[in-house]
C-alpha cells in the first residue's frame, strides 16, 4: 500500500506518522506546526515536499530563518491556495509579512505564492498612497528587502518610487527612522539617486538626502563613498 504522500510504501495496518515543520525562526525561538493537509504540498510545493525526512517520529522538515506568522501564511497557502483569510472587510496587513512570505516562497520555488506576496505589497502600497495613509512598518519593510532580498530588483524599485512619490506627503521628510536609512543603506540610497534622476527630479522630493549625491554605484551598492550601513547585503544562493 503506498502512503498518502508519497514518501515511502506503507506496511498494512501502519499507522500514518504526523507531517511537521520543526520552525527555528529568526528572533531564536522556535516550534513545530503539523501539516494536516500534506498531500497538498507535493502539488503546490514540491521542492518543500522533498525537503522532508521520515523519522521514528514522524515525517519532518526543517524550516530556518522565517517567523510563526510566515510559516501559518504558508500552511494556510498549502491548504486554500492562498495565504490571506477570506475576509470580506480587510484590513491593512503588515508589509514585512508579506516580504517573509515572499522570502519563503522564494527559498522554496512556490510561484504562485511568490506572486501572490508581491502582488499583496504592491497592493497595500498602492492604498497607502492612494488614501494618503502612511505605511506603519514601511522603514522595517525596505531594511527587510534591502537586507534578505537584495537580488529582488522590482522591489527594490517598488520602494524607492513609493518612497519618492510619498516622501512629503507622508512625512519622510520628517521621519528619523527614514531619514538614517536614506542616508546609510548604501543600495537604497543609490535606489533613491537612480530613481530620482531617472524622474528627472520632477516631483516635490528635491530634499532627499540622495539628491545630494554626485556619484552612483549602484553596482557595488554604494554611493557618495558612505562607508556606513544600516542594510547588510547578502548574496543569494
Amino acid at each position: 500500500m503506498e502512503s498518502q504522500d508519497g514518501l515511502r510504501p506503507m506496511r498494512f495496518g501502519q499507522q500514518m506518522k504526523p507531517r511537521v515543520l520543526y520552525v527555528h525562526c529568526r528572533d531564536g525561538t522556535t516550534f513545530r506546526h503539523s501539516l494536516p493537509h500534506f498531500a497538498l504540498v507535493k502539488d503546490k510545493a514540491p521542492l518543500l515536499y522533498s525537503s522532508f525526512e521520515r523519522t521514528r517520529r514522524d515525517v519532518q522538515c526543517h524550516l530556518e530563518d522565517t517567523t510563526r506568522e510566515a510559516v501559518e501564511a504558508l500552511s494556510l497557502y498549502l491548504e486554500t491556495g492562498s495565504y490571506l483569510p477570506d475576509d470580506m472587510n480587510p484590513v491593512p496587513r503588515s508589509l514585512v509579512l508579506h516580504l517573509e512570505v515572499y522570502l519563503l516562497a522564494q527559498k522554496y520555488d512556490i510561484v504562485a505564492l511568490r506572486k501572490e506576496a508581491q502582488g499583496q505589497v504592491l497592493c497595500e502600497l498602492d492604498v497607502s498612497w492612494s488614501e494618503n495613509r502612511p505605511t506603519a512598518d514601511l522603514v522595517p519593510a525596505i531594511e527587510f528587502v534591502y537586507t534578505h532580498l537584495p537580488q529582488q530588483n522590482d522591489l527594490r524599485s517598488t520602494f524607492a518610487h513609493y518612497a519618492i512619490n510619498c516622501y512629503h506627503s507622508h512625512g519622510l521628510d520628517q521621519s528619523s527612522t527614514f531619514l538614517t536609512l536614506a542616508y546609510e543603506c548604501e543600495a537604497f540610497h543609490a535606489d533613491l539617486c537612480s530613481t530620482n534622476f531617472e524622474r528627472r527630479f520632477e516631483d516635490n522630493c528635491k530634499s532627499l538626502p540622495s539628491c545630494h549625491c554626485s556619484k552612483i554605484r549602484t553596482d557595488e551598492y554604494s554611493c557618495c563613498g558612505n562607508s556606513t550601513s544600516t542594510c547588510q547585503t547578502t548574496e543569494e544562493g
